[in-house]
């Protein structure tokens, strides 16, 4: 029995519940405690003050001194930051303390100087580290960090912008591979397109949601080029398979699957950054200031001079 390979109106639904999906994980709750030891650097706490500026109402960050994070360590949070000072044990003692009740801990300093040694390996596990010295060195940090240790990382990024990018690249990269995976196995020949753009349809929405966006016409748009460049594709993909021998064609749907996905992502990264609208604005100026450039000395029709021995003189109405 021949498998069945287009996109029926049940693998619409299974889209359209991924898009809704990626909607309640971007709107999720979620809760960062930071911790400010007293002697902390300005700047330090400066860049982190400036990352965390949350631009969601469902995200909730907390800011305590250390004595007061040291007693109020049994609070709920996803994850909490210790901004390292001049009381180093006072720190490794508050991080420790959330990192027993599974919280995710990083200990944030300028300089591996500045960082406490944790008594144990075993510790070491449960406390991340964090030393930079620079505020793009902090934010691509404290993103790795971040988005490793949380479940809710379209939550996170949907909130606080310098997460986004890095984020968006990991989802497209997934998603690449997955796309790879399936293009590469193709056990029921015809059955990888509708799967792929099923993934691509899945990555379009988490992207949207990751940069704030809400499930909108634009994302439907989005989830719909998304199938018009699969389809698009697949006679490439078909040709460039018939030419090769049968025993490598494997490889080339593997490859084009893989890059295939990661340019529709690229795409879809632009579009949220906005790229593709400043793009789309400098083509327009372009073409606008290269067109016919009107004489100024040139008279418009309906205002010829007026015939006869008089003095020229415009038409008047």
């Amino acid at each position: 029995m021949a498998a069945h390979s287009g996109f029926s109106f049940s693998r619409i639904i299974d889209v359209l519940g991924t898009g809704r999906a990626a909607r309640q994980d971007g709107s999720a709750s979620i809760s960062l405690i930071v911790i400010v030891d007293s002697g902390v650097s300005h700047e330090l706490a400066c860049w982190v003050r400036d990352a965390l500026v949350a631009e969601r109402t469902s995200a909730a960050v907390h800011v305590m001194a250390l004595p007061a994070g040291l007693s109020d360590a049994s609070a709920i949070c996803d994850a909490s930051i210790v901004l390292v000072g001049d009381n180093k044990s006072g720190c490794t003692q508050c991080a420790l303390r959330y990192a027993h009740r599974g919280v995710p801990v990083a200990l944030l300093a300028m300089s591996s100087l500045d960082m406490p040694s944790l008594p144990s390996e075993e510790l070491a596990v449960l406390v991340s580290p964090l030393v930079a010295q620079t505020c793009p060195e902090l934010e691509s940090l404290l993103s790795r960090w971040l988005l490793d240790v949380t479940d809710k990382p379209i939550a996170f990024a949907a909130s606080f912008p310098f997460l986004r990018k890095s984020l968006a690249h990991s989802l497209v990269m997934r998603c690449a591979v997955e796309n790879a995976t399936i293009g590469a196995v193709d056990i029921i020949h015809g059955s990888d397109l509708p799967l792929m753009m099923a993934n691509q349809a899945k990555l379009a929405f988490e992207v949207s949601s990751s940069y704030g966006k809400d499930i909108s016409f634009d994302s439907i748009a989005d989830a719909a080029a998304v199938i018009a460049v699969a389809y698009g594709s697949r006679g490439m993909w078909r040709a460039i398979s018939a030419a090769v021998p049968s025993t490598m064609s494997w490889v080339f749907r593997t490859l084009l699957a893989f890059l295939n996905t990661q340019a529709l992502g690229l795409f879809l990264i632009a579009h949220c950054d906005g790229r593709i609208d400043q793009l789309a604005e400098r083509l327009h100026d372009l073409l606008y200031l290269s067109g016919p450039v009107k004489k100024e000395a040139e008279i418009p029709a309906e205002l010829k001079l007026v015939p006869g021995g008089e003095k020229p003189r415009y038409v008047s109405y």
